[in-house]
């Protein structure tokens, strides 16, 4: 009676993947601003300590690979933060079952030390945009579609906000 040859279809509800291949960091919010992500430590500390307040949430490295999820419920905000020079390609998947239904991927992304790169709402009703904050100033730089590449807009505003980090001196 409980055993088959056919596999059970899966009722579970939608979730979300988040793969990250970057010199940043990945954080994930909730609406309640529950975490999921590295959990700073004592400055002279080896060990790294993560944490998953976002029910049925994980977030894991391996390598310089950073993944995190998050399951059914309420939409959840994504941050990153730029911890050296480079670039950054995020992966997000909506997930049904054993299926992935969407992936939105924004590649090749610029970064420096202290950007910050943010996308709200990922399992909103909107498409998923990433706000990137070159310079940490609290205005964004551009905003990014996921596809292909950047578009020559997209990249002058991230270039302006790398040129105001660089500290360079205004002439007069």
């Amino acid at each position: 009676t409980y055993v088959s040859s056919e596999k059970p279809s899966d009722t579970s509800d939608k979730r979300w993947r988040f793969r990250i291949h970057s010199p940043v960091s990945l954080d994930l919010y909730d609406e309640e601003g529950n975490h999921t992500g590295l959990v700073a430590t004592a400055p002279d500390s080896d060990f790294r300590r993560f944490e998953a307040e976002i029910p049925n949430s994980y977030y894991k490295e391996f390598g310089e690979v950073k993944y995190a999820g998050a399951g059914s419920g309420e939409p959840v905000a994504v941050v990153l933060i730029g911890q050296d020079t480079g670039t950054f390609t995020l992966e997000i998947e909506e997930v049904q079952g054993d299926a992935v239904e969407e992936t939105s991927v924004f590649a090749d992304i610029p970064v420096v030390e202290g950007t910050r790169a943010s996308v709200e709402d990922v399992g909103g009703t909107a498409a998923p945009s990433l706000s990137l904050d070159v310079n940490n100033d609290g205005v964004s730089d551009a905003s990014v579609a996921p596809g292909e590449g950047l578009t020559s807009q997209e990249l002058i505003g991230i270039l302006r906000g790398i040129i105001q980090t660089l500290g360079l001196p205004v002439e007069k």
